[in-house]
C-alpha cells in the first residue's frame, strides 16, 4: 500500500469521526454542571463559589454572568453541593478588587475561601468564535489555590445566545442592599420591588379554603441571570398564616434577562382552624418581600 493511498485512507477515517458537538445553551451549561461536579465530587468540594465568566481579555460580558448563575442553578439541584450566596460573593469580590481585573491567582483564590468557607471556585473564560461560543472552566482549591479540575463545551451561537451576547454590561459594583419599596406595578397590580427583583401578583384566585397565585418576575436591577424564590407563605388581615409552595415545589427557579417576564404558579392552603380572611400579604422569606393588598377573586 503506498503513502498517498494510506493518508488517503486517514482523512476519510478522521472525516467520519465525530467532532466535539457544539451545544445548545442549556446542554452546554448542563455539559459543564456534569463535568464540574463529577470534578468536585472526586476531590470531596462540597461548598463552591462561581465567578462570573469573562471573555480571554479579561472583560465582562452579560453572558459570562448569565452562564455564571446557570452552573448556580444546575449545581444546586444536583443536590451535592452547598453554592455559596451571590450577595456575599459580590461584596467579598469587591473588597478584593477581582470585579475590577477578573484575575484568580493562588492568594485571592486562599482570600475567597477564608472569608466565604468554600471549598472551590469555579472560574472561566468564553472565546466569541464564528458560529459558536467556547467555554473553558477551572475548578480552583480554595485550600492550596491550585487548579485541580477543568470543563469545556462548545455552545451554538443562536438568536437565543446572539440576543445575551448583544446586551450592553451595565457597570456596578456591590453596595449595601438598598430598603425595598412596595409599589404598585403599571397595570395596578399588587407588587414588590427590591433591588435586583420584582413581583408582581398576576392572578389570585380562591377556591374555597385554597389560594391559588400566579406570580410574574422581572428585573429591578442589572443582575441577569438565575433566580430562586422560596419560603412563600400568605398572612391574611387577622394574621392567620396560610402555607404555600410552588407547583415545582418549596421554591421557584427561575431565570431572568432583560425586558423579560416569567411566572410560576403557587397554590396556598388555609389553617386547619380555618381563616374568614379577604385581604392577604404574600411573604418570601429569602427575599424578605411583602406583598400587600391581594384580593383574591
Amino acid at each position: 500500500m503506498n503513502r498517498t493511498f494510506i493518508i488517503a485512507i486517514s482523512m476519510l477515517f478522521a472525516a467520519a469521526l465525530p467532532l466535539h458537538a457544539q451545544k445548545t445553551l442549556g446542554d452546554g451549561i448542563k455539559e459543564l454542571s456534569t463535568q464540574i461536579s463529577t470534578s468536585a465530587a472526586k476531590q470531596q468540594k462540597q461548598k463552591i463559589a462561581v465567578l462570573p465568566f469573562r471573555e480571554l481579555e479579561g472583560q465582562p460580558t452579560v453572558l459570562g454572568t448569565y452562564l455564571a448563575e446557570e452552573l448556580v442553578t444546575n449545581l444546586f439541584q444536583l443536590g451535592n453541593f452547598e453554592i455559596v450566596e451571590r450577595q456575599l460573593l459580590d461584596k467579598v469580590l469587591g473588597e478584593l478588587k477581582v470585579e475590577q481585573s477578573g484575575a484568580i491567582d493562588p492568594s485571592t483564590a486562599k482570600e475567597i475561601g477564608r472569608v466565604t468557607g468554600v471549598d472551590a471556585i469555579v472560574t472561566g473564560s468564553i472565546t466569541d468564535l464564528q458560529s459558536f461560543v467556547g467555554v473553558n472552566c477551572r475548578l480552583i482549591d480554595t485550600t492550596t489555590g491550585k487548579i485541580f479540575g477543568a470543563a469545556q463545551t462548545k455552545i451554538t451561537k443562536d438568536d437565543d445566545v446572539k440576543k445575551i451576547m448583544s446586551t450592553a454590561v451595565t457597570a456596578h459594583s456591590p453596595a449595601a442592599p438598598r430598603a425595598p419599596a412596595v409599589k404598585k406595578a403599571s397595570e395596578g397590580k399588587p407588587s414588590w420591588t427590591g433591588d435586583d427583583l420584582r413581583v408582581i401578583v398576576d392572578k389570585a384566585e380562591r377556591h374555597g379554603e385554597t389560594i391559588n397565585l400566579t406570580l410574574a418576575f422581572e428585573l429591578a436591577g442589572s443582575r441577569t441571570g438565575a433566580y430562586t424564590f422560596g419560603g412563600v407563605y400568605l398572612l391574611d388581615e387577622n394574621g392567620e398564616r396560610w402555607d404555600g409552595k410552588f407547583e415545582e415545589g418549596e421554591t421557584a427557579y427561575f431565570n431572568l434577562l432583560p425586558d423579560t417576564r416569567v411566572r410560576r404558579r403557587a397554590v396556598f392552603r388555609a389553617p386547619p382552624a380555618g381563616s374568614g380572611g379577604t385581604i392577604f400579604t404574600l411573604i418570601c422569606e429569602n427575599w424578605r418581600t411583602a406583598v400587600h393588598g391581594i384580593v383574591p377573586e
